[in-house]
């Protein structure tokens, strides 16, 4: 495994958790919106 293939899996993983975490931080704020 190259330094190139290491990095392509780390960004995969990072670019996958931030996903998560921005469709939940939407959802919050949707919900948050909808409240007041």
């Amino acid at each position: 495994m190259d330094l190139f293939t290491l990095i392509f899996i780390l960004g995969t993983i990072l670019g996958l958790l931030i996903g998560l975490l921005l469709s939940y931080i939407i959802d919050y704020i949707k919900v948050y919106i909808k409240n007041n």
